[in-house]
């Protein structure tokens, strides 16, 4: 199955990202970035789950433009499965309060838009601006909690 096939990838990607130099690291994260242009629109999902964004390894960056840049050829699907990935798009990878896909998503998108854009606006941090992603965001503000540093 493609989906079970793409979680496999992605989490060994992640491993070896983590382990990587950043010239290596950016490779992988191009490769992960031309295959998610190729994916169903399952196996999309998949990855913006699965794969950390920029604030976690500065070479997703890459990953997490073409993210966005399918994001927008999709904005206004009446696909399930597209509006769900335009949504976890704008949470996960979105980390300007000005981003046009904040406009061009469907109404439904707007409502996880608005929050994460109001977010981003008050400087809150953000899935997609948290040092390492979701557990950096569950440690965020407590005192003392430990800061990631970008990895390459």
């Amino acid at each position: 199955d493609g989906v079970i096939e793409i979680y496999r990838v992605a989490r060994c990607a992640v491993s070896m990202i983590s382990r990587s130099e950043p010239e290596e690291a950016e490779a992988i994260a191009e490769s992960l970035a031309e295959r998610y242009r190729e994916a169903t629109p399952e196996e999309r999902t998949v990855m913006l789950a699965t794969l950390p964004a920029r604030s976690t390894f500065r070479s997703m960056k890459v990953f997490d433009d073409a993210a966005k840049e399918v994001a927008s050829s999709i904005a206004s699907s009446d696909d399930p499965t597209d509006r769900l990935n335009v949504g976890l798009t704008i949470l996960t990878r979105v980390a300007e309060a000005d981003h046009p896909l904040f406009e061009e998503a469907s109404t439904g998108d707007r409502t996880v838009g608005s929050l994460v854009r109001e977010a981003l606006r008050k400087g809150t941090t953000t899935i997609a601006t948290a040092p390492r992603g979701v557990i950096g965001l569950a440690g965020a503000g407590r005192p003392g909690a430990e800061q990631a540093t970008a990895n390459p």
